[in-house]
């Protein structure tokens, strides 16, 4: 075999052990065969073939195209050479050195690729953990929050509840307003009232001499009393019975005043905390 035609044979072995080492795969990417992309999901075979068929064809057009015999004076029954030239010991380490410098080019990639993606991953893992500790010091700080204004709202409640519990206290406690017009001569009458319920409670008591106070019980007549705010405006009308008023004794037997049993009309505490002086109706 004549040297260009060895040369062509060699080109083209070198060439398919190439395109074998880094054969194409799905998606479009040459590879190394030793380490094929995590998205592929194999060798695209149609491809590869066809590339070793217009390899072939290539190698034998350049084949055919050198077949002429040699005119260097050599006979034809001169036995061809089989040592390598030059040209084909350097063809075959520029080769070589192509192969191995595309390899650690790929592999210094990948090692590339996979550094900068455990770091992105650290990153990524240092940011969660950030966000992670800055969400439980959020939680921990709306915890306490809450428990400060839960005991903030629990003394509030406590104090009104105190409050409230002194002014019921306070109003239940009977208030005894005078009646400034006399119902009878020497005798004082007076409203007792206090507040429970949402009611108001009262009585009317009449205080004198034991004289008077028989002339007040057999008088048959109604009482009739106006409960009166501040500024004079009339709350309530109470009416009372003069047969209703009961004798009341001391511990001489003695009697020292007449009074009512006790009633009760619906009232709000508001209206009751606004009661402040009665009179007879006009």
């Amino acid at each position: 075999m004549e040297p260009k035609h060895r040369t062509i044979v060699l080109s083209g072995l070198l060439i398919a052990f190439g395109m074998l080492l880094f054969p194409p795969w799905r998606g479009g990417h040459y590879v190394i065969i030793f380490d094929p992309p995590n998205y592929s999901s194999g060798i695209d075979v149609q491809r590869l073939c066809i590339q070793m068929i217009l390899l072939a064809i290539l190698c034998g057009i350049a084949f055919l195209a050198t077949s002429s015999k040699s005119v260097s004076g050599e006979s034809e029954d001169t036995p061809p050479k089989t040592s390598l030239s030059k040209t084909e010991i350097k063809a075959l380490t520029a080769f070589v050195a192509l192969v191995l410098g595309l390899g650690g080019y790929h592999y210094l990639q990948k090692y590339q690729d996979e550094q900068a993606t455990l770091a992105f991953i650290k990153d990524q893992e240092l940011y969660r953990e950030k966000i992670r500790k800055e969400h439980e010091e959020a939680a921990i700080e709306a915890t306490r929050q809450r428990k400060i204004q839960e005991e903030q709202q629990h003394k509030v409640e406590e104090q009104q509840r105190k409050t409230f519990a002194k002014k019921l206290n306070k109003y239940a406690t009977q208030r005894k307003l005078l009646i400034p017009e006399p119902l009878y001569p020497s005798v004082k009458t007076y409203l007792h009232s206090y507040w429970r319920d949402d009611k108001l409670v009262y009585c009317l008591s009449l205080w004198g001499s034991p004289e008077h106070l028989e002339y007040a019980a057999d008088s048959n007549q109604t009482i009739q009393i106006q409960v009166m705010d501040n500024d004079g405006l009339s709350i309530f009308d109470l009416n009372f019975e003069s047969s209703n008023l009961k004798p009341q004794k001391n511990q001489t037997g003695a009697v020292t005043c007449l009074a009512t049993p006790r009633e009760a009309v619906p009232c709000e505490l508001a209206t009751y905390e606004s009661i402040a002086r009665v009179r007879l109706h006009q």
